[in-house]
């Protein structure tokens, strides 16, 4: 993440997935390349 412009450490941000992944109202879609991840979008319906 913190690649992408935002600071975070690990722990932090597997605690952010952990909460994202128990909602059924959040979406997460990662953009990759050639094996890497290039960007992601979270959405919330």
């Amino acid at each position: 993440m913190e690649q992408l412009g935002y600071p975070t450490t690990i722990e932090s941000m597997k605690a952010r997935m952990n909460h994202i992944e128990a909602s059924p109202e959040y979406h997460t879609l990662l953009a990759s390349y050639d094996g890497e991840v290039i960007g992601m979008i979270r959405l919330l319906l």
